[in-house]
C-alpha cells in the first residue's frame, strides 16, 4: 500500500485513540499528593480546606494527633 493510501487511516487512529493533535489531559491535583503538602499552609487543591483540614491529608505524618493516644499500648 502506498503512505497517501495509509494516511487517512493513520489520521482517524489518531483522532480516535492518543490524541495525536496535542490535547492533553488535565492533571486532577490533590492535597497531599507531594511531600510536605499537608504542612505547607497552603490550599494546594484549590477545594478550600488547607492542609490537616482536608481529607485527602488523613493519615499523613504531617497530621498525627499529639493528644490522640489511643494507639498507645501500654495497656493502662
Amino acid at each position: 500500500m502506498s503512505t497517501l493510501r495509509l494516511l487517512p487511516l493513520i489520521v482517524l487512529a489518531c483522532s480516535i485513540g492518543s490524541g495525536c493533535f496535542g490535547e492533553e489531559e488535565e492533571e486532577v491535583e490533590f492535597e497531599g499528593d507531594a511531600p510536605g503538602e499537608c504542612s505547607d499552609g497552603a490550599d494546594n487543591d484549590r477545594d478550600g480546606l488547607f492542609d490537616c483540614d482536608d481529607d485527602d491529608c488523613e493519615g499523613s505524618d504531617d497530621c498525627d494527633d499529639p493528644e490522640d493516644v489511643s494507639d498507645d499500648d501500654t495497656g493502662d
